[in-house]
Protein backbone atom coordinates (compact mmCIF):
# COMPACT_ATOMS: atom_id res chain seq x y z
CA UNK A 1 0.00 0.00 0.00
CA UNK A 2 1.43 3.58 -0.94
CA UNK A 3 0.86 6.27 1.48
CA UNK A 4 2.15 9.03 -0.37
CA UNK A 5 1.55 10.04 -4.13
CA UNK A 6 3.76 10.84 -7.13
CA UNK A 7 3.99 14.48 -5.20
CA UNK A 8 4.86 12.90 -1.75
CA UNK A 9 1.72 14.49 -0.47
CA UNK A 10 -0.17 12.31 1.80
CA UNK A 11 -2.63 9.72 0.43
CA UNK A 12 -4.63 9.83 3.98
CA UNK A 13 -3.93 13.43 5.17
CA UNK A 14 -4.65 14.22 9.36
CA UNK A 15 -6.41 17.18 9.06
CA UNK A 16 -9.41 15.35 7.79
CA UNK A 17 -12.73 15.30 9.11
CA UNK A 18 -12.46 11.14 10.12
CA UNK A 19 -8.85 12.19 11.66
CA UNK A 20 -7.57 15.31 13.29
CA UNK A 21 -9.66 17.41 11.29
CA UNK A 22 -13.07 16.43 13.44
CA UNK A 23 -14.18 19.12 15.31
CA UNK A 24 -15.61 17.33 17.75
CA UNK A 25 -12.50 15.84 18.64
CA UNK A 26 -11.77 15.69 22.81
CA UNK A 27 -8.25 16.34 22.09
CA UNK A 28 -5.94 19.63 22.08
CA UNK A 29 -3.39 18.68 19.12
CA UNK A 30 -0.30 20.54 18.55
CA UNK A 31 2.24 20.44 15.43
CA UNK A 32 5.90 21.76 15.40
CA UNK A 33 7.09 22.15 11.82
CA UNK A 34 10.00 23.65 10.37
CA UNK A 35 10.76 26.95 7.83
CA UNK A 36 11.44 24.97 5.29
CA UNK A 37 9.31 21.77 5.99
CA UNK A 38 7.76 20.31 2.96
CA UNK A 39 4.91 18.80 5.00
CA UNK A 40 3.10 22.32 5.94
CA UNK A 41 3.32 23.54 2.17
CA UNK A 42 1.09 19.84 1.07
CA UNK A 43 -1.76 21.49 2.81
CA UNK A 44 -1.86 25.33 3.29
CA UNK A 45 -5.24 25.02 5.54
CA UNK A 46 -3.76 22.29 7.65
CA UNK A 47 -3.16 24.48 10.73
CA UNK A 48 -6.82 25.63 10.66
CA UNK A 49 -8.17 22.04 10.33
CA UNK A 50 -6.28 20.40 13.08
CA UNK A 51 -5.01 22.26 15.91
CA UNK A 52 -8.33 22.84 17.39
CA UNK A 53 -9.03 23.46 21.38
CA UNK A 54 -6.16 24.67 22.72
CA UNK A 55 -4.21 22.86 20.25
CA UNK A 56 -1.65 25.24 18.61
CA UNK A 57 1.01 25.26 15.50
CA UNK A 58 4.23 25.94 15.43
CA UNK A 59 6.94 27.05 13.34
CA UNK A 60 11.08 26.26 13.94
CA UNK A 61 13.48 28.17 12.59
CA UNK A 62 16.11 26.47 9.93
CA UNK A 63 14.71 23.34 9.78
CA UNK A 64 13.43 21.15 6.91
CA UNK A 65 11.53 18.09 7.99
CA UNK A 66 14.30 16.59 10.68
CA UNK A 67 13.52 19.10 13.59
CA UNK A 68 15.22 16.93 16.06
CA UNK A 69 18.54 17.31 13.46
CA UNK A 70 18.21 20.56 11.76
CA UNK A 71 17.34 22.90 14.73
CA UNK A 72 17.70 20.69 18.45
CA UNK A 73 17.52 23.58 20.40
CA UNK A 74 15.08 25.06 18.90
CA UNK A 75 12.98 21.99 18.76
CA UNK A 76 13.52 21.27 22.33
CA UNK A 77 12.63 25.05 23.44
CA UNK A 78 8.86 24.97 21.46
CA UNK A 79 8.21 21.30 23.67
CA UNK A 80 9.70 23.17 26.70
CA UNK A 81 7.84 26.61 26.42
CA UNK A 82 4.54 24.71 25.87
CA UNK A 83 4.50 21.53 28.73
CA UNK A 84 6.62 23.56 31.06
CA UNK A 85 5.56 26.82 30.54
CA UNK A 86 8.79 28.65 30.31
CA UNK A 87 9.88 31.41 27.80
CA UNK A 88 13.17 29.82 26.27
CA UNK A 89 13.68 31.56 23.05
CA UNK A 90 13.51 29.66 19.25
CA UNK A 91 16.20 30.92 17.02
CA UNK A 92 17.40 30.15 14.07
CA UNK A 93 20.79 27.35 14.46
CA UNK A 94 23.18 30.02 14.14
CA UNK A 95 22.09 32.10 16.67
CA UNK A 96 22.41 29.65 19.55
CA UNK A 97 26.09 29.78 21.07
Amino acid sequence: MNIFNAGCVSQFPLGTPDKLGNKNLELSVSFVFGDKDWARYADEDFSKKVTNKNGQYFICPTCSHQLAMDNPIGMSNIISNCFLDTDLPVLPTYQYK
